[in-house]
């Protein structure tokens, strides 16, 4: 072995690239497969993955007859003795290397290939409009550090670049690669992952709990009036609701193109819960007003009441001796008819707004 590297290495230097006619390129074979899916951060925009590599290419300059070294077909160079394509990451947070630094495996008939693992991380820019249905679109970019004219990257049609590597949180769901020539400049080799978002845990902590008290806020309105209690619980599910905000936008990236849905539901929602609040004062200071008081007609026209208002017991019972039932109208009869139409008001309007942006991002429209 150590007569063969001898004479293989005799007359060889790295810095020249294995071919007979250095204007034509070293025709480099590129695999690239996925053992294993690190995650990816949405509010980072970071995605990495465990990767392995495969280059392969001939190298003229390292093959011998196998009769005259012991019948030795295989053997191992280091990358510091032999040329060795260099490529870079040029999609990841800073450019970086993935040129192999393990041995190479070179055959009798000069062909030259190295096979290594590296953890990559790649930028990735989210895309959260449909969050937590999101589905990102993730690149890795390998580059030749040479010309196209020096360095040729195929892709191998057979290769296996694509792995069941699904975590907890997301689901590769399809993937890509393709090659490309760069302003007529460097190879370049993109191996594209679509990543989707498993939405089971922030349906059950976030998108259902928000609903539920949403309309749990409109109990205000069927709490009793003299129980002092209608402010502070419309009060505290505003507040719960704002608290569920905060934690959500910890889970997201803090961008402004796209916003998503989400993100306008719960706007729209803690919108309408603070009407709530303003709805319930409203109606006690209807509940407080003195009796001496007159109702004013539109009002009365308003909750669909006879602007006849009787004011004393006397003229009660002799409307009611002459047939006439209109009942007593008070201050408080005002109250409830608020209380049932702002009920069924805000009740219509959560309901088609929580389904209308349900739909909208469950189905990605």
């Amino acid at each position: 072995m150590f007569a063969l590297h001898s004479n293989l290495l005799s007359n060889y230097s790295r810095h020249i690239r294995p071919v007979t006619n250095q204007d034509s390129p070293v025709s480099v074979t590129f695999i690239f497969s996925m053992p294993l899916f690190l995650g990816f951060n949405a509010v980072d925009g970071k995605f990495s993955v465990l990767a392995s590599i495969y280059l392969g290419w001939m190298d003229g300059k390292l093959s011998w007859n196998p009769a005259n070294h012991g019948n030795i077909e295989t053997s191992y160079f280091s990358t510091s003795q032999v040329w060795t394509p260099e490529l870079l990451l040029t999609s990841g947070i800073t450019t970086d290397s993935v040129t192999p630094t393990s041995k190479l495996t070179v055959s009798s008939s000069g062909f030259t290939s190295a096979m290594y693992t590296k953890v990559v991380t790649s930028s990735c820019s989210p895309d959260i409009t449909y969050y937590p249905y999101d589905v990102h679109n993730c690149s890795l970019v390998f580059t030749a550090m040479e010309p196209y004219t020096v360095i040729d990257l195929n892709i191998s049609p057979t290769a296996q670049y694509y792995e069941n590597t699904d975590n907890l949180f997301w689901i590769l769901s399809r993937t890509s690669q393709s090659k490309y020539i760069v302003g007529n400049f460097s190879t370049m080799v993109e191996i594209v992952y679509s990543l989707e978002r498993r939405p089971t845990y922030l349906l059950y902590t976030i998108m259902l709990p928000v609903c539920l008290m949403n309309f749990v806020t409109l109990l205000a309105f069927i709490l009793p009036a003299e129980s002092g209690e209608r402010v502070s619980f419309a009060t505290t599910m505003l507040l719960t609701l704002t608290m569920y905000m905060t934690i959500m936008s910890d889970s997201i990236p803090n961008t402004s193109d796209p916003v998503s849905i989400l993100t306008v539901s719960l706007m729209i929602k803690l919108i309408i819960s603070s009407l709530v609040v303003l709805c319930v004062v409203i109606t006690l200071c209807v509940y407080s007003c003195s009796e001496d008081r007159p109702i004013p007609k539109w009002m009365l026209v308003s909750c669909r009441l006879n602007p006849r208002r009787v004011q004393d017991e006397k003229d009660v019972v002799e409307k009611l001796d002459s047939n006439d039932k209109t009942p007593n109208v008070t201050w408080q009869t005002i109250g409830k008819r608020l209380d049932i139409a702002l009920l069924v008001f805000f009740t219509v309007a959560m309901v088609i707004e929580t389904i209308y942006n349900t739909v909208r991002i469950t189905h990605r429209l």
